[in-house]
């Protein structure tokens, strides 16, 4: 709860390793950076694999006796 995280937060509470193992598995981080002892935080994005969207065919009818204007 906010409570106890603000508490955490300003060192009126100590943290247990198990809140720290679910605080790390909630935010997909290791728990050196939560202990910080680890400097650097790697970022990585990955690209959207995700293929678009086909373009549909378009189809014009064009009458036989204008053929000539789109050729």
């Amino acid at each position: 709860d906010r409570v106890t995280i603000s508490k955490i937060e300003n060192g009126e509470r100590k943290i247990y390793a198990e809140e720290i193992k679910k605080l790390a598995e909630y935010f997909n981080i290791s728990s050196d950076v939560l202990l910080d002892l680890k400097e650097d935080i790697e970022v990585v994005i990955e690209k959207n694999t995700a293929k678009s969207k086909p373009k549909k065919e378009i189809r014009i009818s064009i009458p036989q006796k204008n053929l000539q204007k789109f050729k």
